[in-house]
């Protein structure tokens, strides 16, 4: 037993030791609190554990049953009712407790109590009490102040007014002349009246007693006395009976929050009650639900709204505090209230309070909820002194949100009321809109898969930026994988279409179109994963990917080259890509790495060997202070690690990217699982490495097809996905325009059977037309060579299909100039040519031609 006591006296001396810096970094730690009791009950030491309550009572609200813990220790004293330290301690304590809430059944355990001390009449009893409780009254005191606290509560009430009308009819029996007897049931009547005016479950027997009081006292009055309260008592039984079927429908829901809130919201509604009746609905409430931070804004709301003065709301949000202090909402009431009745400075220091205490700086949206009453009330003091308090104003905006974003960002506010606030503030007040601009990029930059923010951003650049800037942010939100892109694109096409140009429109429809099929294949990716395919089908999804990707690199190199559509580099904001990387003016040799998508590790687990290049990872984001050994180690160390390659600048300088062979396909899938994690203050991207293969020339036995007809929306894919079964398909090339495809085939069979399939197809409403790349003319310097050799007098162009309308040329023989073409037919028909038939033709005069 000694070694028992000894090593809980180590335990506690220890916890001692570091309590004070405890206390002062988190004075609103609940658990703490909790093992310093324990610690200091497991001693026996009374003293520290009334020393521990007092310090947690001094910033939370203590439970109710830990409460009366707390009073039957003190009771336990040896010697309690004669030891005015002893009695003054319990008092202090239920009336401390009874303040911050108001309970029927601690109300009852104090008069308990009290009559206790009341009953011992003797001397040195009597003077304890007297000095305790300050006055020899005590106990009628409690009884009235219970009665007036309890009073609107329908189920409870009735029994704490009993003790009270018996207390009285007592003290009319011991009364020793008339007059005070007379005083004493005038005051028993008027308690008699107020008590049958007032809904209760007692009604009924309130009114029995009501009438023996009367025989009693006034028996000369009783018939007139009886009418009026009947009166009284028939309009207090239909409130009574409505307010039966309220208390029947809240039982049954367990008296849960919200069947209070219906309790409270019907009474409200049909005006059955009054503003004491709905208070004691929330007070019953929240002594079942005193840590639902959402009762107690309710009830807040409530007093504001139906309270004479403020005084009142500030009370019950300075009580909710003290049961919730994690809650911003509850401290921007208290911000707000204090400002209105005791002014600025007062505001400021509660709002410092708040964080200095690390009450809620736990997360970012119940940080920015107090931050942003706080900026509230900075801004009311800077419209009444503009000039004193515009750097004070600043400071707050950059100080709040320097704070929010050292926090976790899975706790960020989804409507982003601190940064609207601080970027308003700044640009309203101080009229600083590049300090609002550094406030989006920083928002942007660090909630990267927030569309609400990107939105907010374009809105705040077409408004105080250009269209130029505004259109970059789209274009750069509209290329990350956002958790709600669909308001992005919406958005983007409404902007481009009320402001922009036919190029700007196509191009963002051109944008979102190549987003949407690359969020939809890594919808059938996720798919795959679930539902375990075979590897074969996990080849496809690979393929059709890098498909999608080298079409989308395309798009990226014609936009850095000057697109066709007049659409140029503007010197944007930033530079962001598919992957979801933030890029500033990159060479594109440096940003296509951006574009690669990133693949998990559940593609890369086929029963195929892995090579070198497939265990290859390309690392983005890593600390400029990393070196081989740390990025090494990162990855499991140099068991899991082979090599390690860092990618630097022109100046030799670590850019925070490397290239990283592993070990084994177990250390591949670790790697990729890490994608995404969070190293110091990055976010570092880890996909595998695709190193760039250069085109192989074209063997003797391939063939191209060209392919005509289609809209340069058309994909490769879909292209490619018509011919695939007629014989080996090498590649598919495209022109710069995008409307013309370049098919390459095995073999000169199969280009055959592709350009019968290709010719008269229809893809997205349009007609394909195809022949063999060596009898088309105009792709390159061979065939136009060969072109000019034909002797053009007897040239007759052969009709073909085309992408665009065909034009009909009439052109008439002239023997003077034989180099001239001259279209003829038999039949004496015309012929239709598209314009590419006619681009190295000199066209004659026009008009008919007989054969």
């Amino acid at each position: 037993m000694e070694k028992a006591e000894l090593s809980g006296l180590d335990v506690l001396s220890s916890f001692l030791e570091t309590l004070p810096e405890k206390l002062e970094k988190t004075p609103y730690d609940y658990n703490m609190y909790i093992e310093w009791m324990q610690l200091v009950r497991a001693v026996g030491d009374i003293d520290s554990l009334r020393i521990s309550r007092q310090h947690m009572r001094a910033r939370l609200a203590i439970p109710e049953d830990m409460l009366l813990e707390w009073v039957a220790d003190e009771e336990a004293q040896p010697n309690a009712l004669y030891d005015e330290n002893v009695l003054r301690n319990v008092v202090d304590i239920f009336e401390k407790g009874l303040e911050e809430r108001v309970s029927c059944s601690m109300w009852q355990r104090y008069i308990d109590f009290a009559k206790r001390v009341d009953s011992n009449k003797e001397t040195l009893a009597c003077n304890a009490a007297e000095a305790a409780f300050g006055g020899a009254e005590y106990l009628f005191s409690i009884l009235r102040r219970a009665v007036e606290a309890t009073g609107p509560h329908y189920l409870q009430s009735h029994a704490i007014w009993t003790q009270l009308k018996d207390y009285i009819e007592q003290e009319i029996s011991r009364a020793g002349d008339d007059l005070q007897r007379s005083e004493m049931a005038d005051l028993l009547q008027r308690l008699f009246l107020e008590r049958l005016s007032q809904p209760n479950s007692g009604l009924e027997e309130t009114f029995g007693m009501y009438s023996e009081f009367t025989t009693q006292y006034n028996g000369t009055d009783y018939e007139q006395q009886m009418v009026n309260a009947n009166k009284i008592v028939s309009s207090t039984r239909v409130n009574c009976a409505y307010r039966d079927s309220l208390e029947g429908s809240l039982a049954k829901t367990d008296d849960s929050w919200d069947g209070y809130l219906r309790y409270i919201d019907k009474l409200v509604e049909d005006k059955k009650a009054g503003t004491n009746e709905v208070c004691m609905l929330y007070e019953r409430a929240l002594g079942l639900h005193c840590y639902l931070p959402d009762a107690w804004d309710k009830y807040i709301l409530y007093m504001e709204g139906s309270a004479e003065n403020i005084k009142a709301a500030l009370d019950v949000a300075s009580r909710a505090i003290r049961f919730c202090p994690w809650s911003g909402k509850l401290w921007a009431h208290v911000i707000n209230f204090t400002f209105v009745q005791q002014g600025h400075r007062q505001a400021s220091d509660v709002y410092t309070r708040a964080v200095s205490t690390h009450a809620v700086d736990y997360s970012m949206l119940e940080l920015g909820l107090a931050a942003t009453a706080w900026l509230a009330v900075m801004r009311l003091g800077h419209s009444n002194n503009p000039d004193t308090c515009a750097a004070a104003l600043n400071a707050a905006c950059n100080e709040s949100i320097d704070k929010a974003y050292t926090l976790d960002l899975d706790t960020a506010d989804p409507y982003l009321l601190l940064e609207c606030c601080c970027a308003s503030a700044l640009i309203d007040c101080l009229n600083d809109v590049e300090g609002a601009r550094r406030i989006w990029l920083r928002v942007c930059k660090s909630r990267k898969v927030c569309a609400n923010a990107w939105l907010k951003f374009a809105e705040f650049e077409r408004i105080h930026g250009t269209a130029s800037s505004a259109r970059s942010v789209y274009r750069q939100a509209a290329q990350r994988r956002l958790d709600a892109p669909e308001l992005v694109f919406s958005a983007w096409l409404q902007f481009e279409n009320s402001g922009g140009c036919l190029s700007t429109i196509y191009a963002a429809e051109r944008t979102i179109n190549l987003q949407r099929r690359l969020s939809q294949r890594r919808i059938e990716r996720a798919i795959c994963e679930s539902r375990a395919e075979a590897p074969e089908i996990q080849k496809e999804s690979l393929r059709l990917d890098e498909e999608i990707h080298a079409e989308s690199t395309g798009i990226a190199k014609r936009r850095r080259s000057g697109s066709q559509y007049g659409v140029h580099s503007t010197g944007a904001v930033m530079e962001a890509s598919a992957s979801g990387e933030m890029a500033s003016k990159l060479p594109y040799n440096q940003s296509k790495e951006k574009t690669m998508p990133s693949y998990s590790a559940a593609h890369y687990t086929g029963p195929s060997a892995y090579t070198k290049d497939t265990r290859t990872v390309f690392v983005k984001g890593i600390p400029l202070q990393y070196d081989i050994g740390n990025i090494a180690a990162l990855f499991g160390g140099p068991g899991c690690v082979e090599s390690t390659t860092l990618l630097t600048d022109r100046q030799g300088d670590f850019r925070g990217q490397a290239k990283v062979v592993l070990s084994s396909t177990d250390a591949l899938i670790a790697a990729l699982d890490k994608n995404g994690s969070k190293i110091g203050n990055n976010f570092i991207t880890i996909h595998i490495f695709k190193p760039h293969h250069h085109t192989p020339k074209p063997s003797a036995a391939e063939v191209t097809v060209e392919v005509r007809g289609f809209s340069p929306e058309t994909g490769n894919k879909q292209l490619g996905s018509i011919v695939r079964d007629v014989g080996p398909m090498i590649r598919v090339r495209r022109n710069q325009a995008g409307d013309t495809a370049f098919v390459v085939m095995g073999s000169h069979a199969a280009a055959s059977k592709a350009a019968d399939l290709f010719n008269g197809h229809v893809v997205d409403g349009c007609i394909l037309s195809a022949k063999l790349a060596e009898d088309a003319a105009g792709l390159g310097r061979k065939k136009q060579t060969a072109l000019a050799n034909v002797n053009y007098t007897n040239f007759v162009p052969r009709a073909t299909a085309a992408s665009r309308p065909a034009k009909k040329m009439k052109i008439a023989r002239d023997p003077q100039k034989p180099l001239q073409p001259v279209v003829a037919t038999s039949s004496g028909q015309d012929i239709k040519k598209t314009n590419a038939d006619f681009r190295q033709l000199y066209l004659g005069q026009e008009g008919k031609h007989s054969a």
